[in-house]
C-alpha cells in the first residue's frame, strides 16, 4: 500500500469514528446527515397510526416527526399559538377557532389523513358474546335511563346472553376530544332528546358518568370497573383488549368495527370537506355506523422555507406510503378519491 493509500485509509476511519457526516466529491452532505425535527400535536383517536408512521418516516428520511397526543382540542389550540408546525383533529376548525387561526397566522388548511371508527367498548368479564345494541339503547344508556345490565331492553336485543345484575357505570372523554364530537354526532342522529338537550361537541356536558383523559385513560377506566361502558376509538379497544358491542346500522343490520364495514360507511359520501364530513349513521347494509376521518391542520403561510419544504414532504409521504400502514392498526387507508384531492391541495398551495 503506497503512502497515499494510506493517509485515504486513515482519514476515512478518523471521519467514521468522529461522526463527521460522509459526503460526495462535491462536498454536499448526504442524505443519512441531514437533522430535520417537524412537530406535532392534536387527536388520541389516530395516535397509535401515528406513531407507527413517524417513526417509519424518520428511517426513510431521517426527519423526525415528534407528535404529542393531548386531544382534538388541544391540537387546534396549539396551532392558533403557532406553538407546532401542524395540528390533527378528528373535527376541522368551525368558525370561531377559524377566526382566531387566521388572526394568528394566516389562512389554514386542513385535509383528511385517515379514516376509524370508535367502538362503544364495556367491561363485562361474565359475557363471552359480542353484546348487540342499538342506537336508541346506546342514547338511553348514556341519558342515565338505563342503570342496570339486566335491563328488559337490553336483554331483548340479546336473548341468548345471560346478563349480569350489575349497575353500568358511564365513562366519557373529561378533556376536549373529536373521540366525543363524533359520538355525540352519532347520538344526535339517532335521538332527538340527545340533539336538544345535550348536543354536539368536542366537549359537553353529560347526564351521568364520570371522566377519563384521553383515549388511553378511558380504556384504562373501562378495564378498571366492572360494568363499565364507554365510546373509545376502535384501535384502542383492540390494543387494551376490551370488549365492544355490535351496534345496529341504519339498515336494521348489527354490525361490528372492522375494515370492511368502515369502508362500505365511507364509501357512502363522496365529497368530504371541512364543512361537511360528517360519516355518522351512513346508509348501506354494510355500513358500520360509527366512523370518522381525522384531519390534518397546518398554515398556508410558512415564515421559514426550510420548514415548508419539509412539512409539504412529509404530508405527501403521510397520505401516500403512510397510507400502507393503517389496516393493520385498525384503520382504513384514505379512498383513492380523498387521497388525490389532498395532494391537489398541497401541489395547488405549495408549489
Amino acid at each position: 500500500m503506497n503512502w497515499k493509500v494510506t493517509v485515504l485509509v486513515i482519514l476515512s476511519f478518523l471521519v467514521s469514528s468522529c461522526g463527521i457526516p460522509a459526503t460526495t466529491s462535491q462536498g454536499a452532505v448526504t442524505a443519512k446527515s441531514k437533522m430535520m425535527q417537524l412537530t406535532g400535536t392534536g387527536s388520541t383517536f389516530v395516535d397509535p397510526l401515528l406513531s407507527v408512521i413517524f417513526s417509519e418516516y424518520y428511517q426513510a428520511t431521517s426527519t423526525e416527526v415528534n407528535y404529542q397526543p393531548i386531544s382534538s382540542g388541544g391540537g387546534i389550540g396549539q396551532i392558533i399559538a403557532k406553538t407546532v408546525n401542524f395540528g390533527v383533529t378528528d373535527v376541522p376548525f368551525n368558525h370561531v377557532e377559524m377566526v382566531s387561526a387566521v388572526q394568528s397566522g394566516g389562512p389554514i388548511e386542513e385535509m383528511p389523513i385517515t379514516l376509524g371508527a370508535e367502538a362503544i367498548v364495556y367491561h363485562l368479564p361474565q359475557v363471552s358474546t359480542p353484546l348487540q345494541l342499538d342506537g336508541q339503547l346506546i342514547t338511553d344508556i348514556f341519558l342515565g335511563k338505563i342503570h342496570r345490565w339486566n335491563n328488559a331492553s337490553i336483554a331483548r336485543l340479546n336473548p341468548d346472553v345471560k346478563l349480569p345484575n350489575l349497575p353500568i357505570r358511564v365513562i366519557y372523554r373529561a378533556d376536549a376530544s373529536g373521540t366525543t364530537y363524533q359520538f355525540t354526532d352519532y347520538l344526535s342522529h339517532i335521538s332527538p332528546v340527545w340533539k336538544s338537550d345535550v348536543g354536539v361537541g368536542k366537549a359537553v356536558s353529560w347526564p351521568v358518568g364520570i371522566g377519563g383523559k384521553g383515549n388511553a385513560g378511558v380504556a384504562m377506566a373501562v378495564r378498571s370497573i366492572p360494568g363499565a361502558i364507554s365510546y373509545l376509538e376502535f384501535s384502542f379497544a383492540k390494543s387494551s383488549h376490551l370488549q365492544f358491542s355490535w351496534i345496529k346500522n341504519r339498515s336494521g343490520k348489527f354490525v361490528g368495527p372492522n375494515f370492511s364495514s368502515i369502508t362500505a360507511a365511507a364509501n357512502q359520501s363522496n365529497i368530504i370537506t371541512p364543512e361537511n364530513f360528517s360519516i355518522v349513521n351512513a346508509p348501506g347494509r354494510n355500513s358500520y355506523p360509527i366512523c370518522a376521518y381525522s384531519w390534518v391542520a397546518f398554515y398556508r403561510i410558512q415564515q421559514s422555507p426550510i420548514i415548508k419544504s419539509e412539512l409539504n414532504q412529509m404530508l405527501r409521504w403521510l397520505v401516500t406510503k403512510g397510507q400502507t400502514y393503517a389496516r393493520q392498526l385498525g384503520y382504513v387507508p384514505l379512498p383513492k378519491r380523498i387521497r388525490q384531492t389532498d395532494l391537489s391541495l398541497l401541489r395547488g398551495n405549495w408549489e
